[in-house]
């Protein structure tokens, strides 16, 4: 996994860009694409859009953020922050719950529990 893996350097939020996303009723919801620039530790500066952002209004153009990187590909990097980490297990463990569920409620409608 990069987050165990990875190498942790500093970054910091090039720039901030939006774009007009779906269309939901009467409004549209925008989407951002945040850039993030980092050095690695062999002094190569990595700038690149972070797709893995949806919500960019809790960063501002400038913001230090920790960037993990894979040295194997320096291009590749997730943000050290705690939706980089715990998000791919709360996903997994929402699917979870919901299969179980399901499982479960199919099982009441064969009235093997009643």
């Amino acid at each position: 996994m990069l987050y165990d893996k990875g190498i942790k350097v500093e970054g910091v939020v090039f720039s901030i860009e939006r774009n007009d996303g779906l269309r939901v009723g009467n409004r549209i919801e925008p989407d951002y694409y945040v850039t993030i620039r980092y050095t690695t530790t062999d002094n190569l500066w990595i700038t690149k859009r972070y797709d893995e952002i949806r919500d960019a209004l809790t960063l501002s153009e400038g913001d230090k953020v920790k960037v993990i990187y894979n040295p194997a590909d320096p291009e590749e990097f997730i943000l050290g922050d705690g939706r980089s980490k715990f998000g791919p297990l709360v996903f997994t463990l929402i699917g979870v719950l919901l299969i179980a569920g399901s499982v479960i409620a199919y099982l009441f409608n064969l009235k093997i529990f009643s």
